[in-house]
């Protein structure tokens, strides 16, 4: 096999090699425009329909310096209603 021969079998391969590419960027952009697509109209709703419900939520969350002032008043209740409810008990005694 000549050099010509050889020439023209190696640019003969490459061109068999640039078709195969062709076809494979091909089949990725049509990949990639499937994901694009999914994502614009599955993904993306979904995900606005999460923050929204997050949203809620927090709204409906107590606020974390309220509950612990809700937690020091029922503190603050049970003590005083343990107190009372021993003053009662001694009362009932003395009776």
């Amino acid at each position: 096999m000549n050099n010509e021969e050889k020439i023209l079998e190696m640019l003969t391969q490459i061109q068999t090699d640039q078709a195969k590419m062709k076809d494979d960027i091909s089949d990725l952009r049509q990949t990639a425009t499937r994901v694009a697509v999914t994502q614009e109209n599955v993904v993306i709703p979904q995900i606005k329909l999460l923050a929204e419900g997050h949203d809620l939520l927090l709204q409906k969350l107590a606020r974390k310096e309220r509950v612990k002032a809700l937690e020091d008043d029922v503190a603050l209740l049970k003590t005083v209603i343990k107190a009372m409810s021993q003053r009662i008990e001694n009362l009932e005694k003395a009776q």
